[in-house]
């Protein structure tokens, strides 16, 4: 374009203006094709502020939905551990008493059996999700059970002559020894097996809550379980008398056991309900903080489309003057 050097600073000037006015139409375009102010905060600088803040609040209960739907997946394993303890404890109820009602025979079948069924209690309990031990407390990555610590079987007093003398033991709040009475002797054995702690696993799920999920193997039911299955499984090739009051002693345990059973994995159905509960509130949360998001970022249609009518308007007056200060010249001046 050739121009007087005194026109200069007018062609640039115009040239400023039609950039500035193909920007501002550019972008009123976008917003009547896609309905939205813009995808930065400088696009709504008015309600930034606002927007900052919703999108922080939105990022913190997302954190929180993860941390739920971790503790979620643990749950189901824990749930699917307890259906699988229940299920050893519940079948050795009933060989058990099979067993009492039986002959010698059927005792020694017992003992093997309870052998297999302490075995595979043991490795439930030192099942791992994600590499990590679930019932270890949050010594995570320690295998919290090991059944061949438990010590000697229980010693049979020497003046233990009273049938079905067994008292069901009571378990202190961290195990250490295994309170036992028979007859009027009182003694305790080892009660090692455990080796992770007693503090249970933890999510946060929400600023002001957290939930503890699932249970230790130091849970007493597993360890009146694991108590009961050992005295079954020691049982000799030639069970005595005594031997035999101590397999009542065991089906009088499992009595409790398999109540307890039930009540610990109810409380594990109720942290994993109140986790669930508790995400569903965090996505009805999420859904409002999208509508007000969106909101802030919506245009105006039609003040869009007016404001872009006006603009195009200004520009086309804008190449119109250009074209006609393109065309001054002395020829035409004189005409």
């Amino acid at each position: 374009m050739a121009f007087r050097v005194g026109d200069y600073s007018k062609f640039t000037s115009i040239n400023l203006l039609i950039q500035n006015s193909q920007a501002r139409v550019s972008a009123l375009q976008i917003q009547a094709a896609t309905g939205r102010k813009g995808e930065t905060y400088s696009d709504i600088a008015s309600s930034a502020n606002q927007a900052l803040s919703l999108e922080n609040s939105y990022m913190r209960i997302k954190r929180y939905q993860d941390n739920i739907t971790i503790a979620d997946r643990k749950i189901d394993e824990f749930d699917a551990s307890m259906t699988s303890i229940q299920g050893i404890a519940e079948q050795f109820k009933t060989l058990l008493t099979g067993a009492l009602n039986a002959n010698n025979a059927d005792l020694i079948s017992l003992s093997t059996q309870a052998q297999s069924m302490l075995d595979s209690l043991q490795s439930t309990l030192n099942k791992q999700v994600d590499g990590q031990y679930l019932f270890a407390g949050s010594m995570t990555n320690t295998r919290p059970v090991d059944t061949t610590r438990w010590g000697a079987p229980m010693p049979i007093p020497t003046n233990f002559n009273a049938p079905n003398a067994y008292t069901v033991p009571t378990l202190p709040a961290t195990p250490t020894t295994f309170p036992v009475t028979i007859g009027a002797n009182a003694t305790s054995e080892y009660f090692g097996y455990y080796m992770g702690n007693t503090a249970t696993q933890t999510v946060r799920a929400d600023d002001n809550l957290s939930v503890s999920i699932g249970t230790t193997a130091s849970n007493p039911a597993f360890a009146q379980l694991i108590y009961a299955l050992r005295l079954a499984a020691t049982i000799g090739a030639a069970p005595t008398a005594e031997q035999h009051d101590r397999l009542e002693g065991a089906s009088t345990i499992m009595t409790t056991v398999i109540g307890s059973l039930a009540d610990t994995r109810a409380t594990i159905g109720a942290q994993g309900r109140m986790l669930l509960d508790t995400k569903d509130t965090h996505g009805a949360y999420l859904g409002k903080i999208e509508d007000l998001v969106q909101d802030l970022q919506a245009a105006d249609i039609p003040e869009t489309m007016a404001k872009l009518s006006a603009e195009q308007t200004q520009l086309e007056a804008s190449y119109m003057t250009i074209s006609r200060l393109n065309q001054v010249s002395l020829v035409n001046f004189l005409r």
